[in-house]
């Protein structure tokens, strides 16, 4: 049990001690307005810098009580003074945990359950000592957030979050009067650097979760499981920079890692006992291929624009009947993988890369469809707009990218120019307004038919921008000599009519288009809201959530709501 004095966090709302910088912003639909800043005491559960914060939602369904009989023990456990207690961690590799308490032994001789974790993977978890009574009495629908900290996990009710003036008053002595924060999970010697949620098996709360170190760790957090893999970087050692549940899946998931590799996991299998499987491509394949492009290209001396850029693909399958991790395995390129997105229709996968590029697979079929580069520096972050047509991108060359989606290997219109020229390489525009780095991306549906997406950055600056073909400032088409169009390149490299590729491949990048000829795109809000640089952005229905590498995350109240 925590003493009085280990504050856990601070929930309250702005006041004239303890005021952030901005708190609200105005946009064309009104104000948006901070409803609650979560601030952790870094002696408690400090940051780390490097990887910053990501956020993520889940709304559960429960059976278990009536609504009015749910509201009402809920509303008697909030006027309780909240206490958080150390949950019994049981397992090192693969154990339990557990939020609900054991029915007391009839034996008046019986020893108390040690709270001190057996684990050397995870050091604790500490959680609402009613959590057990809030996971029993829940409302029929419950949404949870859960976001990462230095090396711990937070789950939160959000729902409690969002309450406007509820006059809790976190103060130093840790007294919080809102069950707000369900449960932090505590890991040993690793920082989380990504996760994400099942949406199939919600009811569950099953997470995955990423390490600098490597490992991976699957959390089912009401049954209260756990299974750890890759241990001690049995697999691949290389530490875990992006990682996505495979969509319609309970068990299968995709990690990227900082060599640029990407491989499948099976929450079900076990790590091989005797290392990798013969025959699984080392994490150098892939960098060697491109290096020696590379140094050839630099040989020649011919500079990038007017050479077509190669990447390196390399794919592995497990064998049929095999119980082990991993499940699947590419290497793509030489440099490390930052971002992975699938598509709506579930079929395809973006992946951006320190290396600038961006890529588009099929994960069903193994096969690399397209390759495209950033202005210049490294791609940090994708999204898929929600109709499947659009990747947007962001980066370290200060820019906001959307690209069309060629579905089949066929352009659509929105890839031609006025003058009816297919755009070479599927960049649709660039958006200016960031002045550092950018850092996440997400779409929503806007006015008129048409997108909007948020973006954020190093800059500390959050971004909306309206999104809609008719809309963009179109350049000037380049006339440059070595320019192919898209139907001559495709003409060539058909990717509906060659056969499936070997084992190992290279691919073709498209050129990288100059400013001058590209569609450019101007943002409608741009606001520093916080002090640190920004490292996620979430739009909800009634918010837009934000977080920033210290730690801290904001929750901006949408007009009217």
């Amino acid at each position: 049990m925590f003493s009085p004095s280990s504050s856990l966090l601070s929930l309250s709302p702005p006041t004239q001690t303890q005021r952030p910088a901005v708190t609200s912003f105005s946009s064309p639909e009104g104000d948006f307005v901070l409803i609650r800043e979560i601030q952790y005491e870094p002696s408690v559960l400090p940051p780390n810098l490097t990887y910053g914060t990501d956020i993520a939602f889940v709304t559960t369904k429960s059976k278990t009580l009536d609504a009015q009989s749910s509201s009402s023990d809920l509303q008697e456990l909030a006027n309780q003074p909240t206490r958080f207690v150390d949950v019994p961690v049981v397992g090192d590799d693969k154990g339990t945990f557990s939020f609900i308490p054991k029915e007391k032994l009839k034996s008046k001789k019986s020893k108390p359950i040690s709270t001190k974790s057996s684990s050397t993977f995870i050091t604790k978890i500490v959680a609402n000592e009613n959590l057990a009574k809030l996971l029993s009495h829940r409302p029929p629908e419950t949404t949870y957030m859960i976001h990462n900290v230095g090396r711990a996990i937070v789950w939160s009710d959000y729902a409690s979050l969002c309450t406007r003036n509820h006059g809790s008053t976190t103060s130093l002595s840790g007294a919080i009067r809102h069950p707000d924060t369900l449960a932090q999970i505590y890991f040993k010697d690793a920082f989380v650097t990504c996760f994400d949620i099942n949406s199939l098996t919600r009811d569950s709360l099953d997470v995955i979760v990423g390490f600098n170190t490597g490992e991976i760790a699957y959390l089912s957090l009401i049954p209260g499981k756990f299974v750890r893999l890759n241990k001690g970087g049995v697999i691949i050692k290389s530490g875990v920079t992006s990682i996505k549940w495979l969509p319609a899946s309970e068990s299968l998931f995709l990690a990227g890692f900082e060599d640029g590799s990407v491989l499948g996991f099976d929450v079900g299998r076990e790590d091989p006992k005797d290392g990798v499987s013969p025959g699984m491509p080392s994490s150098k394949d892939g960098k060697e291929k491109d290096k020696e492009s590379r140094e050839a290209k630099e040989r020649e001396g011919s500079p990038r624009r007017e050479q077509r850029e190669e990447v390196a693909f390399a794919t592995w399958k497990s064998p049929k009947g095999s119980k082990a991790n991993p499940v699947s395995w590419w290497a793509v390129g030489r440099k490390g993988i930052t971002a992975i997105a699938f598509s709506p229709d579930t079929l395809h996968l973006a992946l951006t890369t320190l290396s600038g590029h961006l890529h588009i697979l099929n994960h069903t079929t193994d096969k690399l469809l397209d390759s495209y580069r950033s202005y210049f520096g490294a791609l940090t972050c994708c999204a898929w707009s929600p109709d499947g047509k659009y990747v947007l991108t962001g980066g370290q060359d200060d820019l906001i990218s959307v690209w069309g989606f060629r579905k089949g290997g066929v352009y659509g219109t929105v890839d031609r120019a006025r003058d009816g020229r297919e755009r070479e390489g599927g960049l649709v525009c660039r958006g200016v307004g960031h002045s550092s780095w950018v850092k996440a991306v997400v779409w929503e549906r806007g006015g008129a038919g048409g997108w909007r997406f948020a973006s954020v950055g190093d800059d500390t600056r959050l971004i909306l921008w309206d999104f809609s073909l008719p809309t963009l400032h179109r350049p000037k088409m380049s006339s440059h000599p070595h320019r192919r169009s898209h139907q001559s390149y495709l003409n060539q490299v058909s990717l509906s009519r060659r056969p499936a590729p070997p084992a190992e491949t290279t691919h073709t990048v498209h050129p990288v288009m100059g400013r001058s000829e590209v569609a450019m795109l101007e943002p409608f809000m741009v606001k520093s809201i916080h002090d640190q640089p920004l490292t996620c952005v979430v739009f909800r229905e009634d918010a837009i959530v934000t977080a920033d590498r210290s730690g801290i995350v904001k929750i901006w109240g949408r007009p009217g709501v």
